[in-house]
């Protein structure tokens, strides 16, 4: 695939991960280009994952968000889209956060049959990883009491005590800021 990339672009960011069962995969920073795969790849989802991911059943996006989604600036929201060796897009991760707070929301949206090889916690270091030189200190997510994999998930990157409220759970992280 052929995509234009903006002049802030990190391509320090652009890597090949080698997964616990052998496959790899291709990891980039998104790309405004990205906004109709992003759009394909939800509609094309499983309502399971949907339902885990925005915590409704049958969410409905306009076109409009895809497009914000794939726009980032790569500082305060930054994402990663993750492609099989086929072409095929198997994940997107991000964080959002703005520039007058010190903390940033991150999620992960992995297909099942990429899940439990270790994919979602490379993605998660990564996104540490980012945040850390773009000046965010603190990182939260949310998920659904349900989510079992999304709880393992949390415990090893290293989030704190999950808080309950409604089946909600929340759970957040200080990273160590790098010096640019």
């Amino acid at each position: 695939m052929v995509y234009i990339v903006p002049m802030e672009y990190p391509h320090e960011y652009e890597r090949v991960l080698t997964l616990d069962d052998g496959r790899t995969v291709s990891v980039r920073p998104i790309v405004p280009d990205d906004a109709e795969l992003l759009q394909a790849e939800f509609d094309a989802a499983d309502p399971e994952t949907l339902y885990r991911r925005f915590m409704t059943p049958s969410p409905k996006l306009p076109t409009s968000r895809f497009r914000y989604l794939a726009t980032v600036d790569y500082v305060y929201r930054f994402a990663l889209v993750v492609f099989s060796p086929d072409g095929e897009g198997v994940a997107v991760a991000r964080y959002e956060g703005h520039p007058t707070k010190p903390d940033a929301e991150v999620a992960v949206v992995v297909k099942p049959e990429w899940r439990q090889v270790g994919l979602a916690s490379r993605l998660f270091a990564m996104l540490d990883e980012r945040a850390a030189q773009a000046g965010v200190s603190h990182l939260n997510a949310v998920y659904l009491a349900e989510n079992d994999a999304a709880a393992a998930l949390m415990a090893t990157s290293g989030f704190g005590s999950p808080k309950i409220e409604g089946g909600i759970v929340e759970v957040g992280k200080d990273i160590a800021l790098s010096s640019r």
